[in-house]
């Protein structure tokens, strides 16, 4: 899989955002897929990174970020510290939310993205990861509080990852 990620990374420097299907004969144009690593190939006109270092730290960023938005969402639903940091350290070392209990009958719970195992070295998978998280914490916000912003802030998180991973609008 980082392969193919890098060599989008590379046909974003070359040739920009519209991935084009390499492997067909029929002419296309191209499509708005994997733009995560197509973006970062753009960047990467400036950067002028290995493709394979720029992957790496990207996934380090996007761990990290990842990591910050699971603190924030523990820092909602702890009041004590020690509380806060024991969850925090339970979820990020413990490889993500499937210790949970009854989490057995839920349809998803062996995903990968929702393991951390995945989002940690991908960086479309963290930040698809992320948004998810935040989506439903600033909607579960919104509902208990009734604050308009928290509503448009998970509107806009469902909007980016349903742009950045189709599939997750399912």
């Amino acid at each position: 899989d980082i392969n193919v990620y890098v060599s989008y990374i590379r046909y974003g420097q070359r040739h920009g955002v519209l991935l084009v299907n390499p492997y067909t004969l029929e002419p296309h144009r191209g499509v708005f897929v994997f733009q995560t690593y197509t973006i970062l190939g753009v960047i990467n006109r400036f950067l002028n990174l290995d493709p394979f270092l720029l992957f790496h730290l990207a996934s380090i960023i996007a761990g990290i970020a990842l990591l910050l938005s699971i603190y924030y969402v523990n820092r909602l639903v702890f009041q004590s510290s020690l509380e806060r940091l024991t969850s925090f350290a339970i979820i990020s070392l413990g490889g993500g939310l499937g210790w949970i209990n009854n989490f057995i009958f839920a349809a998803d719970y062996r995903l990968a993205g929702f393991s951390l195992l995945d989002p940690l070295e991908r960086p479309h998978n963290a930040i698809t990861t992320m948004l998810v998280i935040l989506l439903v914490t600033f909607l579960g916000k919104y509902v208990t509080s009734n604050n308009t912003r928290y509503l448009k802030l998970s509107l806009l998180s469902s909007f980016i990852v349903y742009t950045i991973h189709p599939p997750f609008a399912l």
